[in-house]
């Protein structure tokens, strides 16, 4: 608990915003939220299956293997395309400097 909450905020407040501290910070946080979903996924994967259960369903489509199809191939691919270009609409956007108003093709006056 202390790895994902205290020790960001006491980086953050003594060595402020540098960005070696909010790094550090952030890493902290990532590993420690992957960490507490990870506390309760593989406690319920650990658990043995119930005896018989392999005999219980049997047929066509009906196993323990699982393989994923094109289409879900297909729409992961999707989804990371999708997020790739709104970063990169939002790095092209954010990157471009301001331009100052002009009139009649002259800079006008910042006040």
């Amino acid at each position: 608990m202390g790895l994902g909450t205290i020790l960001p905020l006491v980086l953050l407040v003594t060595m402020g915003g540098t960005r070696g501290a909010v790094a550090v910070s952030s890493a902290l946080i990532a590993f420690m939220a992957l960490s507490t979903k990870l506390n309760v996924v593989i406690p319920g994967l650990a658990a043995p299956e119930m005896e018989g259960l392999r005999d219980a369903c049997v047929g066509p489509g009906l196993s323990f293997q699982y393989i994923p199809t094109t289409m879900e191939w297909l729409v992961s691919l999707w989804i990371a395309s999708v997020a790739g270009l709104l970063f990169l609409a939002v790095y092209r956007l954010a990157a471009r400097p301001a331009e100052a108003p002009r009139v009649a093709g002259k800079p006008a006056l910042q006040i």
